[in-house]
């Protein structure tokens, strides 16, 4: 991958366009969520991805979203809140 280095100001309210040529390498499209961390004392700045909490794959997670499975989890997760709400509830 070819390596881009460039200096910019940060704008008065606080905002930085990002270079065409860092927006072409990395496929940043107008309306593209970007995600900002920071990781020890390095600003992070990545296009977001979002992924499926299983195995890490987008594609993934649109398969199990259309499937039965899917529904299955979320009755599950409810009845667990509702046991553990009331539980929590018990000890107030």
């Amino acid at each position: 991958m070819k390596e881009t280095e460039t200096t910019r100001h940060i704008g008065t309210l606080g905002r930085r366009v990002i270079p065409i040529e860092l927006r072409r390498n990395f496929d940043m499209n107008e309306k593209d969520a970007v995600e900002i961390f920071v990781d020890d004392n390095v600003i992070v700045l990545q296009k977001y991805s979002p992924t499926d909490i299983f195995s890490g794959s987008f594609d993934d997670l649109l398969r199990f979203h259309r499937t039965k499975d899917c529904i299955r989890v979320l009755e599950i997760a409810f009845i667990l809140f509702t046991v553990l709400f009331f539980v929590f509830l018990q000890y107030i």
